[in-house]
Formats: structure tokens, C-alpha cells, sequence
């Protein structure tokens, strides 16, 4: 700021008219308003670093390739389960998916605006020919706008053959469904680390059932119960 002074003090020094003293005025506030302007796209350009730095370190966390857990599905016995499977084909894209879907035991009352009495889904789904059953997991509700986050966020689930909880990362997709995120923590099989959405199939075929604590917008968790006992991998169409 002391810079812009220097030509109204001459101005001022060598007796200038009250319309020179304007011009210099006006170039003043322009160069002012030039150097705010420098400002802000200094604190847009230390955003967006900040925004590749998170990048590289997701990109870190994510591994170069996907596991085919399938390789270590348990025997099932499919009678009475509560799995349901649906087909659909993309004419546009010419791909074929399946969908697996499972409904939590036990619903909550979460008001009008967010549904009403809401159950809890988790559906896998299978895009055929990619060499992977689970190219998607995806949990949430049906209907009503039950924003748990607008960005990413945690659950806390247990399947029945754990000792502990774990954390699972949610990325949200729509205004009630979130997809479970592929990144690596600490989830490991037979000495292998395995991607979240990986570890998740497989538990998902092997285990008999699962509890987790689903977040919601107002800070509130809900716990959901599922019986996932015959969740038939024939079922789900091809890798």
C-alpha cells in the first residue's frame, strides 16, 4: 500500500489540479483492486495445491490392481436367503449387470422428510466381463433424502466371525445411497491386504451376519442388522 501514496504526495508537491489529483486517485484504486485480485487467485491456486496434495495422497492409498476374492468364497447353502438378484442390461454402453441385494433385518422411524420407516440395503454390483464380481458396493436407502454426508464419511461395521469393529470409508453418491470406498487400511485375508470394497465381498459370502452403525446428517448413528447367510456367487452373473 505505501507504493500507491508516492504519486498522489508528488501530485500533492507540485501543486496538481484537483483533476490531475482524481486520475492519480482512480489510478490508485485500480491498482488496488489489481492487487486484491493477485491475492485471490493466489488463495485459489494454494486450494487447488491443497486439493492435488489430497489427491496424491488418496492415489497412495489406492493399489494398482483389484483382488478377485472370490478365489476364497466359502461352500453356501442358498436355501432361505434373503438375498435378491436383479439383471440389467445398458443398451447404450452395450454392459450387462447384476445387482445383489440384501435388507437389514430392522428399519428406524426417520421422520418425513427422510422417508419415513427407513431399512437399511447393501447391494454388490457386478458388471459382467470385468474379471471381478464386485465392481461396485453400494449402501444406503430406497428413497427420501437421508443425506449422511456430502462428501465422504465412516461406518462402523461387524461381521459375526470378527472380534472387532472396523471402519469402513462411505463416498456419497446420491441424496440416500453411498458406495463403499476401494482403499487400503488394515483389512488383511490369508496375509494379504485387500481393499476395503474387496475385504467387504468376501465377508459378505462368508460370513452369516453383520452389524454396522450408519451414520446420519444430524450426528445420530443407526444400527442395522443383517442375516447375509446364501449369497449365491452363481447368481451374480459372470466376472
Amino acid at each position: 500500500m505505501k507504493y500507491f501514496f508516492i504519486p498522489i504526495l508528488m501530485c500533492v508537491a507540485m501543486g496538481a489540479t484537483a483533476s490531475e489529483y482524481r486520475v492519480v486517485n482512480k489510478f490508485s484504486n485500480i491498482t488496488s483492486a489489481t492487487q486484491e485480485r493477485i491475492e485471490n487467485i493466489e488463495a485459489l491456486a494454494e486450494q487447488e495445491r491443497k486439493k492435488s496434495e489430497e489427491l496424491s495422497r488418496l492415489a497412495a492409498s489406492l493399489g494398482p490392481d483389484d483382488t478377485d476374492v472370490s478365489e476364497y468364497f466359502k461352500g453356501s447353502n442358498t436355501k432361505n436367503s434373503k438375498w435378491t438378484y436383479k439383471r440389467s442390461k445398458d443398451v447404450v454402453e452395450r454392459t450387462t449387470a447384476t445387482e445383489a441385494t440384501i435388507k437389514s433385518n430392522n428399519s428406524y422411524n426417520l421422520g418425513i422428510g427422510q422417508g419415513g420407516n427407513q431399512s437399511l440395503y447393501i447391494t454388490i454390483y457386478n458388471e459382467h466381463d470385468t474379471g471381478f464380481y464386485n465392481d461396485e458396493i453400494f449402501i444406503g436407502y430406497m428413497e427420501g433424502l437421508v443425506e449422511v454426508c456430502f462428501g465422504s464419511c465412516y461406518m462402523r461395521a461387524r461381521f459375526d466371525d470378527e472380534d472387532e469393529a472396523s471402519w469402513y470409508r462411505l463416498d456419497h453418491l446420491s441424496s440416500h445411497h453411498y458406495k463403499i470406498t476401494g482403499v487400503y487400511d488394515e483389512k488383511m485375508f490369508d496375509g494379504k491386504k485387500l481393499k476395503n470394497d474387496d475385504y467387504f465381498l468376501l465377508k459378505l459370502h462368508n460370513s452369516k451376519s453383520l452389524v454396522l452403525k450408519f451414520p446420519n446428517f444430524n450426528g445420530q448413528t443407526y444400527t442395522y442388522a443383517f442375516d447375509l447367510k446364501g449369497l449365491d456367487a452363481k447368481k451374480l452373473g459372470p466376472k
